[in-house]
C-alpha cells in the first residue's frame, strides 16, 4: 500500500524541471534553488545568498524582450497559495531597482494583500482607491525609503468583491498609465487556481510567470493552468520554479 501511495504521489507531483516544461509546453524562465519562503525583504529572501543570482536569469530574459515591449507589464501568480509568488515579486522588484530601473509593484491580490508588509509601507491607500476613483495613481503610489527607484501601489482596503471591482473599473487605463511612467511594472496576483482575478489580470499583461513550488504542486493541474492563462495577446508566459535545490534538469 505504501509503495502504491508513493508511486501515485510521484506520478502527480513534478520532480524535475523538464517534467513540468513538457507537461505544459512552456519554458521555465528561472529556477530558484533556494526556497522563497515567508515574505520578508530587508533581512530575508531579497538578501539571501544565492537568491538574486537565481533571479538574474529572469532579469536577463526580460532585458531581451522585443523593443515594442520596452516597458513590460509582468504578472506573477501560482496554482496554490504559499508557493512563494509574493516573495519572488518583492525580491525581483528590489533587484531591478538596485540595478537602476524605475519599478512599480502593484499588489493585485485584493483577497490577501501582502506587498505593504514586504516593503513596510502604509496600506490605507492603494489600488482599491484608484479603481474606485478616490485617488489618482500618483497619489496612491508610495516610494520605498531605501530604494528610491522602487515604487509600490499597495492593495489598499480589501473590497467585499475583489473580482467585481477589477471588472467594473478602468484597470486597463491604470496599467497603461503605469507603463508610461515606469521601466517595469510587476503585478502580484492571487493564486490562479483559487481566484478568477488572476486570469483577468493576465489578459491585461504581456508577460505572465506562474510560480511552481518544487515537490509540492501537481504537474498536470499546474500545466493546465498555464495553458489556460496563456492567451494569444500575451507576449510570453512560463514558469518560475521555486525551491528546487538539487533538482535535476
Amino acid at each position: 500500500m505504501g509503495v502504491v501511495s508513493v508511486s501515485l504521489l510521484r506520478s502527480s507531483v513534478f520532480w524535475t524541471v523538464d517534467d513540468l516544461q513538457q507537461a505544459a509546453g512552456r519554458p521555465a524562465f528561472a529556477v530558484l534553488t533556494q526556497n522563497a519562503g515567508p515574505l520578508q525583504l530587508k533581512d530575508g529572501v531579497a538578501s539571501r545568498r544565492g537568491f538574486e543570482e537565481d533571479l538574474s536569469a529572469l532579469h536577463e530574459f526580460i532585458t531581451h524582450l522585443p523593443a515594442e515591449f520596452s516597458t513590460p507589464c509582468m504578472m506573477f501568480t501560482s496554482t496554490l497559495p504559499r508557493e512563494g509568488s509574493s516573495t519572488i515579486v518583492a525580491a525581483f522588484a528590489a533587484a531591478l531597482a538596485r540595478a537602476g530601473s524605475k519599478v512599480l509593484v502593484i499588489d493585485g491580490n485584493l483577497h490577501h494583500p501582502s506587498m505593504h508588509e514586504a516593503f513596510g509601507i502604509n496600506a490605507r491607500v492603494g489600488l482599491t482607491h484608484v479603481l474606485e476613483q478616490h485617488a489618482t495613481l500618483q497619489q496612491a503610489v508610495q516610494t520605498v525609503a531605501d530604494l528610491p527607484s522602487l515604487h509600490i501601489l499597495s492593495a489598499g482596503p480589501v473590497p467585499p468583491d475583489p473580482f467585481a471591482l477589477l471588472l467594473s473599473s478602468d484597470l486597463r487605463g491604470l496599467l497603461q498609465s503605469a507603463t508610461d511612467r515606469y521601466d517595469y511594472v510587476l503585478i502580484d496576483s492571487p493564486p490562479a487556481g483559487r481566484f478568477p482575478d488572476a486570469f483577468y489580470l493576465a489578459s491585461l499583461s504581456n508577460v505572465v510567470f506562474v510560480i511552481a513550488k518544487y515537490g509540492i504542486v501537481q504537474r498536470q493541474p499546474t500545466a493546465r493552468l498555464l495553458r489556460k492563462i496563456s492567451t494569444p495577446d500575451l507576449l510570453t508566459s512560463g514558469f518560475i520554479v521555486n525551491g528546487a535545490l538539487g533538482v535535476s534538469e
